[in-house]
C-alpha cells in the first residue's frame, strides 16, 4: 500500500501541474513549498517511505491545493474524488488525518514500551 500511496502523490504532483500549466510543480518546488529535502519528496513518491512528520506535511500540502486525501490514503479509493468538494469535506479531511496520527502515536508509543528492557 506504500508504494500505492507514493505513486498517487506522485500523480497529484503532475495533475497539479496539469491544473496550473504557468507553475512547473517539480518535486524541487513542492519540497520548497513544504519545507522538505527534494530527496524526501523523491523518496516518499518512489517508495511511499518517509518520516511521519514529512508525509503529513506532504499531505496537508495537497490538501491545501484542493485534493482529497482520502483519494490518497484509502486502498480502495474508487467512491472518492480526487478533489475536495466543500468544505465540510475539508474539516471532515483533516479530521480524518488526525485520526491517523493518533492511532500510529498510539501504536508507536505501544512498540516503545515493548522494546523498553
Amino acid at each position: 500500500m506504500k508504494h500505492t500511496i507514493g505513486k498517487r502523490l506522485a500523480y497529484v504532483r503532475e495533475q497539479l501541474s496539469a491544473d496550473d500549466p504557468e507553475t512547473n510543480w517539480t518535486q524541487a518546488r513542492v519540497a520548497e513549498e513544504t519545507g522538505l529535502k527534494q530527496n524526501m519528496i523523491t523518496r516518499i513518491e518512489h517508495t511511499g517511505a518517509g518520516t511521519f512528520d514529512a508525509f503529513l506535511c506532504v499531505l496537508l500540502f495537497y490538501h491545501s491545493k484542493g485534493f482529497n486525501i482520502r483519494w490518497l490514503l484509502l486502498e480502495d479509493n474508487t467512491a472518492e474524488p480526487l478533489y475536495i468538494g466543500e468544505k465540510a469535506e475539508t474539516t471532515s479531511s483533516r479530521a480524518f488525518i488526525m485520526s491517523i496520527k493518533q492511532q500510529l502515536e498510539g501504536f508507536l508509543s505501544g512498540v516503545e514500551e515493548e522494546s523498553k528492557p
